[in-house]
């Protein structure tokens, strides 16, 4: 038997996929879409989505930038908008930090 050698059998991966004895992972770099003529990763999508929909410049955002730069952008944003004594302005947060959910989406204890 040669040790250096793997034959390696795509349907049998299948069948296990199929039987879920085995679950693929797929990395973010396999998932791309095509969005107004253009491919784009999928994360670089809904990161550019939401930061949209938060309200942050994405020209501030490192060139890369994916999910978590939008989430440390947001709370880096939220931090400066802290008043002095840990204290948070009133205005778009609740009184136990968590902003306010849009108008017609329910509110999350």
């Amino acid at each position: 038997m040669d040790h250096g050698r793997h034959d390696f059998d795509w349907e049998d991966l299948l069948g296990y996929i199929e039987s879920r004895e085995v679950i693929p992972i797929v990395g973010k770099e396999l998932l791309t879409i095509t969005v107004d003529g253009r491919e784009a990763p999928l994360e670089r999508h809904l990161a550019e989505r939401l930061a949209v929909a938060l309200g942050l410049p994405t020209g501030e955002l490192s060139g890369g930038f994916g999910l978590n730069e939008v989430a440390m952008a947001c709370a880096a944003r939220r931090r400066k908008t802290r008043r002095p004594g840990g204290r948070a302005s009133r205005q778009g947060a609740r009184r136990d930090g968590a902003p306010e959910a849009p108008p017609g989406h329910p509110r999350l204890r």
